[in-house]
C-alpha cells in the first residue's frame, strides 16, 4: 500500500480524530498512515526565505488571509520535499477535513492500475461539487471533459478540487517543487490547478473518492489569527 499523509494542526483534535476513525474503517495499512503537523498561522513564524516564495502573489494584499494561505502551502511543499528526499514513488496527501467514500482503497488501487503515463497529480476529491450526503452516489460526468483511462478522467478547468485529497507521483513532487521555487502567485489550490491545466494533466479519479466535512469550518478563512 502507498503511504497516506494527512495535514492536521495540533489544536484541531476534532479533525485528527475524524481522520483516524475513517482510516480505521477503510482498508488502510495503519503503519503507512501519517499525520503531518500543519504550520499554524497563529503560532508559526514564517521565515524570510519562505515569504520570498510568495512575492507578488495575488493574496498578499489581504493581511487577514495571507499568512494562513502561506502556512497551508508550505505544508504541501514540505510533504513534496520529503517525498523527493525519501524517494517515495507514490503518496496520497489529504486535508484533515476529508470525508472518504466507502471502498476508498479499492478505487485508489484502480487509479494506480490505470494511471496515465504523464500523470503527476491525480485529484481524488471534489469537495465543492459533492456534499457529504452524496459521497456514495454515482459520480457525475459533467465535471470531466474526457475519460483518459478506465479509472482517470480529465477535469473541466472550471472545477476546483481544493487540494483536498490527491495522489502524487515522485515526478510530480519534483516538478512542483521546482515550479514553486520560481515563485508562487496564487493560493495553493489555485496554483496546483494552474500547474496541471498548463501541462494538460488536470486529472481526477473517475469515481469521486472524497469530499469535506463542512461543519469543521476553514482553518484559513475562519480560524486564522
Amino acid at each position: 500500500m502507498i503511504p497516506f499523509i494527512f495535514i492536521n494542526l495540533k489544536r484541531r483534535t476534532d479533525r485528527y480524530k475524524s481522520c483516524i476513525r475513517q482510516v480505521g474503517e477503510q482498508e488502510f495499512d495503519m503503519s503507512k498512515v501519517y499525520r503531518f503537523l500543519g504550520k499554524d498561522a497563529r503560532t508559526y513564524d514564517v521565515a524570510p526565505d519562505e515569504w520570498a516564495m510568495f512575492t507578488g502573489a495575488d493574496f498578499m494584499g489581504d493581511a487577514r488571509i495571507r499568512k494562513p494561505i502561506v502556512c497551508n502551502f508550505l505544508c504541501h511543499y514540505e510533504i513534496w520535499r520529503m517525498m523527493v528526499d525519501e524517494d517515495i514513488p507514490y503518496l496520497v496527501v489529504a486535508q484533515d477535513d476529508i470525508i472518504m467514500r466507502n471502498g476508498f482503497m479499492y478505487h485508489l488501487s484502480n487509479v494506480l492500475r490505470y494511471l496515465p503515463d504523464d500523470a503527476e497529480l491525480v485529484n481524488l476529491g471534489l469537495p465543492e461539487q459533492v456534499p457529504a450526503s452524496r459521497i456514495q452516489e454515482p459520480t457525475g460526468r459533467a465535471w470531466f471533459t474526457e475519460e483518459v483511462t478506465p479509472a482517470v478522467s480529465r477535469l473541466n478547468p472550471i472545477i476546483n478540487p481544493c487540494s483536498l485529497c490527491y495522489l502524487l507521483t515522485l515526478e510530480g513532487a519534483r516538478n512542483m517543487l521546482d515550479y514553486a521555487e520560481r515563485g508562487v502567485r496564487r493560493a495553493g489550490d489555485a496554483w496546483m490547478n494552474d500547474y496541471c491545466i498548463a501541462k494538460n494533466i488536470f486529472y481526477a479519479s473517475s469515481v469521486v473518492l472524497a469530499t469535506h466535512r463542512r461543519e469543521f469550518g476553514s482553518d484559513i478563512f475562519e480560524n486564522s489569527a
